[in-house]
């Protein structure tokens, strides 16, 4: 796999887009997975609300794709 921005030796992978990242444009980011709800799509209706998730405050960022926030209610 090749760096995105680069085309050197990717040394991992973005956590939110899924490109190559090489040493010299690796970036961190914070990565929040799981917390939600689950809607009846009948009625949309909350089934159940979760609040299990886990917390990456360190996970490998490419820098280049937009991370956006997505907020239920």
């Amino acid at each position: 796999m090749r760096c995105l921005q680069c085309d050197q030796e990717a040394r991992g992978v973005c956590k939110f887009c899924g490109s190559g990242v090489c040493a010299a444009h690796a970036k961190r980011a914070r990565f929040v997975s799981g917390a939600g709800t689950v809607r009846n799509p009948g009625t949309a209706l909350v089934v159940r609300e979760f609040l299990d998730y886990v917390i990456v405050d360190n996970a490998l960022w490419c820098g280049t794709c937009t991370i956006r926030p997505v907020y239920s209610g």
